[in-house]
Formats: C-alpha cells, structure tokens, sequence
C-alpha cells in the first residue's frame, strides 16, 4: 500500500500528518487507520475519505486539537 492511501484522503493527510511530527503513531485498519497517541492513551480513527455527513474530519480535528497537536 503507498504511503499516501495510509495517510487517507488530500483533506485528511495534513492533519495525519501534524499528529506523526508530534510523536504519534498511524496504525493501518480495515475500514479506518487509527492513531494513537504517543503515551497510547489515545486512540483515534482516520476516516479514508470525507464520505458520509461530512462530520468525520471535523471530529477528527477537534480531537487531535484537545490532544494538543496544532491543526
């Protein structure tokens, strides 16, 4: 698999992408890749693609901004 379809989609990548410079690590799923944080406290899921009511990226930047990475 290349390592842009691990990082998601154009609009998802950025994000993936703030959380790996700040320690974190992509783990490859079935349906969702997760990230987990680096004292694996946390575990979030990357949506592959923004389908659906849209809301998957939005929840996904709003918890890596409580989590501390800049978005």
């Amino acid at each position: 698999m290349s390592a842009k379809r691990r990082l998601g989609c154009k609009e998802v990548r950025p994000l993936v992408s703030a959380a790996l410079r700040m320690g974190w690590t992509l783990h490859p799923g079935g349906k969702h890749d997760r990230l987990v944080s680096p004292d694996g406290d946390c575990v979030l899921g990357v949506p592959g693609s923004p389908q659906g009511d849209g809301r998957a990226l939005t929840r996904l930047k709003c918890k890596l901004r409580q989590r501390g990475v800049e978005v």
